[in-house]
């Protein structure tokens, strides 16, 4: 899958998602904690603004962010790729 599918996809997935969202909400959307999008963004991996005590995000750099950081492959997949290289 190219970034590009990757982007349009998200896209799809993040449509009724607000053009900025904060860190907390973001760390919700993809179910990690906000301790790992705060990491994100001091590791300079996610663009964030601080405003009046939060990290804002815009959705395009959240979309960017997740691109960069997503596998093709799905859990799923490297379940079923796993067994099938234990099974030989």
């Amino acid at each position: 899958m190219t970034t590009e599918e990757k982007i349009k996809g998200l896209e799809h997935l993040l449509r009724k998602c607000p053009d900025v969202i904060t860190a907390l909400q973001a760390s919700r959307l993809i179910h990690v904690s906000k301790n790992s999008i705060h990491a994100a963004i001091n590791e300079g991996k996610l663009i964030a603004y601080a405003y009046r005590g939060k990290r804002l995000i815009s959705k395009a750099d959240f979309i960017d962010y997740l691109a960069a950081t997503t596998d093709d492959e799905t859990a799923w997949q490297r379940r079923q790729r796993e067994r099938m290289s234990h099974d030989e």
